[in-house]
């Protein structure tokens, strides 16, 4: 392994780690499935090393939000299967509803969306940090400073030893 792979293996490490604090800060925490998703990908190709993040495609729309049009329901349309239905439902029987009251529940949830987009005003409840929207912006914010130092430590280190080498080599 490379010493560039190490660094950003460390880097990878604190971003994941910061990710997952902010993600249950704003109450976005029931599976822990967002969470697991999160993954740095590793690669490198010459002489350059690079660490390229991944998550659950539904983490764009935690991250921005949605607005009231671009949620998926229209009350009444006599649709007779809707996936976001669906998944608020389920959502609900993790909670522990029965089903009965996870279908009430997942309806009463889509108007309330409808109206006032994603997150709701009643949401904010479930953050303990008073935010449901930006973890992206908001773990760079937290974590940006102490990823920069790895790097740029791990870089030190990395030019000290080669220009030990090659001071050796020469003398």
């Amino acid at each position: 392994m490379s010493a560039a792979i190490a660094i950003l293996r460390e880097a990878d490490t604190v971003i994941k780690k910061a990710f997952g604090q902010e993600l249950r800060e704003q109450g976005h925490y029931l599976t822990g499935g967002l969470e697991r998703s999160i993954n740095g990908e590793i690669s490198e190709v010459g002489n350059v090393a690079q660490l390229e993040g991944t998550a659950a495609n539904y983490s764009v729309f935690l991250d921005a939000g949605v607005t009231p049009e671009k949620v998926p329901f229209k009350q009444g349309s006599g649709a007779g299967h809707s996936k976001y239905i669906d998944g608020l439902i389920t959502y609900f029987k993790l909670r522990g509803l029965s089903d009965k009251e996870a279908e009430r529940a997942a309806f009463a949830t889509a108007k309330v969306q409808k109206n006032e987009g994603m997150p709701t005003k009643g949401s904010y409840a479930y953050s303990k940090n008073n935010e449901r929207k930006l973890f992206i912006e908001r773990t760079e914010n937290k974590v940006g400073t102490e990823v920069n130092s790895i790097v740029s430590d791990g870089l030190d280190e990395m030019f000290d030893a080669i220009f030990s080498k090659q001071k050796s080599e020469t003398i």
